[in-house]
C-alpha cells in the first residue's frame, strides 16, 4: 500500500512539472512560470552574509517538516551556529503532519523533492521578508522565521540573480494559498497572478479530481496489536512496506505519556484476543497530536480513549498516527464523530484489565531486550531499577532535543521537554542542557520504550521521558 501511495504521489509530481502549456491558437492561454520570468529576484548579495545578523544567508537541510515548513543549517555561523525553523513567506500548504488535509502530502512532496536536489546538487538561500538587511524577526511562535527559500538546483554557490524563490513555484503548482504577503508589497501581485493562473489552469488545489491517492474513506477500528505487529516488520526489515500506510484507523487504549505534541497510547491484549505473550501482551503506538493545545482530560495517564487518526510512515517521523490535531474538544459532550471519546477517565481505569502496566528491568535486562530485539515493551511505559550513569552527550542543533547515553547499555534517553530536566533542588530554575551537566552523573530514569531508524539506517532503541518525574538525579555522596 505505501508503494501504490507514493507513485500516486509523485504521478502527481509529474503531472505538476509538465506545466509547459504552449498556445495552441488564440483560445488557449499560455501558462506563465513567474517563478522564472524575472518578476520576484533576490536583491540582496547573500556571499558572507550571517542569517542571524543579517536576514539572509546561504543554508543546508537539516529537517524537511512539511509543505511550507523546512529547518535548515546556516552556512555562515558568526554569530550562532543554531537551526534556522523557517515557515515559508506567503504561502499556507495543506497540512500533512498534525492534521491531515487533500493536497497536503503532494505539497510536502514537492516541497522536498526541489529542497532535496538545491541541496545536493545546487544551492539553497535563506531571506526574511525585508528589503535591507538586518536581524531576522521570529513569527507568533517565537521558534520559527518567515522566509523566502531561493534555490538553484544544479549550480552550487549560484549567483543572486539565477536563484529562484521556491514559495512562488509552490503557488503557481496550485499547492498553496496565497497568505500574508503585506510585508514584502513588491512580490504581492505576483502572487495573487500564480495564485489566480493555477486557479484558472485547475490546477491541485483548484483540481475538480482532488489529490491522487488521499483517503478519504471513512476511520475503521483497527486493534493496536495488528498496529505493533506491522511495526514489528518494519524494524526487522528496513524495506517491508507497512499494511497500515495511509489507513484511516479508530483505536483504543491507555494514555501512557504525552510530550512534545505526541501522545503514547498503549492496550491489553488477553491470550484469546490474540495476545502472544503467555498470561496477554500489550501494544501501543505514537499519535502525533500536533503543537496545539490539547486538553488533560486528554493527556492525563491511564486515561483509556478511543481516537481516530491517519496511520502514515515517513522518511522524516517514521511510522505514526496523525492528523488527530483539532480532535480533542474542550467540551466532550460537543464532540463529533471522529473525535477522541473518554471512554473511562484515569480514576475509572485504575484496577481494570486496561490499567496502566509499567514493565521493570534492571538496565542489564532492558539491554537485553534491546540487543535481542524483544518487543514486549515496545511503546509502553518502562521502568529502569537500577541507577544509571551518562557517558555520551548530544543535543540538536536546535537546542530543544537531548539524547544520553549510559556506561553498559545499549539504549538510550531521548529527552524532547527540556522544561522537565531541572534536576538540581538547589538551582530550582536551571535546565541542564550541556555536556558538562550529564556526563558522569547517575540518574533513575522511566519512560516509553520506542525505536528510531537514522537517516543512515542505523537502529536504536530509547526510552522517552512521559512525566515530569520519569527522570531522578542521583546526588553524588
Amino acid at each position: 500500500m505505501k508503494t501504490n501511495f507514493l507513485k500516486r504521489v509523485m504521478m502527481s509530481l509529474v503531472a505538476i512539472a509538465a506545466f509547459g502549456l504552449t498556445s495552441c491558437g488564440d483560445s488557449t492561454p499560455t501558462f506563465v512560470d513567474y517563478a522564472n520570468d524575472g518578476s520576484v529576484k533576490l536583491n540582496l548579495a547573500y556571499e558572507g552574509k550571517d542569517f542571524y545578523a543579517d536576514g539572509v544567508g546561504q543554508v543546508t537541510l537539516a529537517l524537511h517538516i512539511d509543505g511550507d515548513t523546512t529547518h535548515f543549517y546556516p552556512v555562515v555561523t558568526t554569530t550562532k551556529s543554531d537551526i534556522i525553523k523557517v515557515r515559508y513567506f506567503g504561502i499556507d500548504t495543506p497540512e500533512s503532519t498534525g492534521r491531515v488535509q487533500e493536497w497536503g502530502a503532494t505539497a510536502s512532496a514537492f516541497t522536498k523533492a526541489k529542497i532535496k536536489q538545491a541541496n545536493e546538487h545546487g544551492t539553497i538561500v535563506v531571506s526574511t521578508a525585508q528589503a535591507s538587511y538586518g536581524p531576522p524577526k521570529h513569527d507568533s511562535t517565537g521558534e520559527r522565521y518567515v522566509g523566502l527559500v531561493w534555490i538553484n538546483e544544479t549550480v552550487p554557490n549560484a549567483p543572486s540573480n539565477s536563484l529562484v524563490l521556491l514559495n512562488l513555484m509552490i503557488v503557481q503548482e496550485g499547492l498553496s494559498w496565497v497568505k500574508n504577503v503585506q510585508d514584502m508589497p513588491d512580490y504581492s501581485q505576483t502572487f495573487y497572478k500564480a495564485q489566480n493562473q493555477a486557479e484558472d489552469f485547475e490546477k491541485c488545489l483548484f483540481s475538480p479530481e482532488g489529490e491522487p491517492g488521499f483517503n478519504r474513506g471513512d476511520y475503521e477500528s483497527t486493534s493496536l496489536l495488528d498496529l505493533k505487529i506491522e511495526v514489528e516488520k518494519s524494524i526487522l526489515d528496513p524495506n517491508y512496506e507497512n499494511l497500515y500506510h495511509n489507513q484511516k484507523v479508530r483505536v483504543t487504549g491507555t494514555v501512557a505519556g504525552f510530550s512534545n505534541g505526541t501522545m503514547y497510547l498503549v492496550d491489553y491484549y488477553s491470550e484469546e484476543d490474540g495476545g502472544r505473550e503467555e498470561g496477554g501482551e500489550w501494544a501501543g503506538i505514537n499519535i502525533f497530536c500536533g503543537m496545539g493545545a490539547v486538553s488533560s482530560i486528554y493527556t492525563t495517564v491511564n486515561t483509556y480513549l478511543q481516537i481516530c487518526a491517519l496511520a502514515l510512515n515517513s522518511e522524516t517521523f517514521g511510522f505514526q498516527l496523525t492528523g488527530a490535531e483539532g480532535h480533542f474538544p474542550n467540551v466532550p459532550s460537543l464532540r463529533k464523530d471522529d473525535d477522541a471519546l473518554i471512554i473511562r477517565t484515569a480514576a475509572e481505569n485504575a484496577g481494570s484489565p486496561t490499567d496502566l502496566h509499567y514493565f521493570e528491568y534492571t538496565s542489564s535486562e532492558l539491554s537485553t531486550v534491546t540487543t535481542n530485539r524483544d518487543f514486549e515493551c515496545l511503546y509502553s511505559p518502562v521502568i529502569v531499577t537500577d541507577t544509571v550513569t551518562v557517558n555520551d552527550f548530544y543535543i540538536n542543533p536546535s537546542g530543544d532535543e537531548i539524547t544520553l547515553r549510559f556506561a553498559g547499555c545499549t539504549f538510550s534517553v531521548y529527552i524532547t521537554n527540556l522544561s522537565w530536566c531541572k534536576f538540581d533542588s538547589t538551582r530550582p530554575s536551571y535546565i541542564w542542557k550541556t555536556e558538562n551537566d550529564y556526563i558522569g552523573q547517575s540518574f533513575n530514569i522511566s519512560g516509553i520504550y520506542t525505536w528510531h531508524r537514522t537517516t543512515s539506517g542505523n537502529l536504536t532503541f530509547q526510552i522517552t521521558p512521559n512525566t515530569k518525574s520519569s527522570m531522578s538525579w542521583v546526588q553524588p555522596v
